[in-house]
């Protein structure tokens, strides 16, 4: 999660989780969030070493539907407590 492009990728979700109607403050938990749950999808799906920006950002849309559908069993325990429902 630490490489150049990544925290670009971070600002587009946030910026994204507003343009959805999410207030400002809730953007900003949802998009850490749905950032995060993205890179963790591309790390199991490719390892943990060497994810890059475009690899977090690929992993978007599945981390989006996880989220709204309900996270596999996987996933909900990774994410124990982790829940920040939808504002609409």
């Amino acid at each position: 999660m630490a490489t150049a492009g990544s925290g670009d990728v971070l600002t587009g979700t946030i910026a994204a989780m507003s343009c959805l109607g999410l207030p400002l403050k809730e953007a900003v938990r949802k998009g850490v969030f749905i950032h995060g749950l993205s890179g963790d999808l591309a790390a199991m799906d490719k390892g943990e070493d060497g994810i890059t920006a475009q690899d977090i950002l690929n992993y978007l849309p599945y981390a989006m539907k996880q989220d709204r559908q309900g996270l596999d069993e996987i996933l909900a325990e990774r994410y124990e407590g982790a829940v920040i429902t939808w504002g609409w």
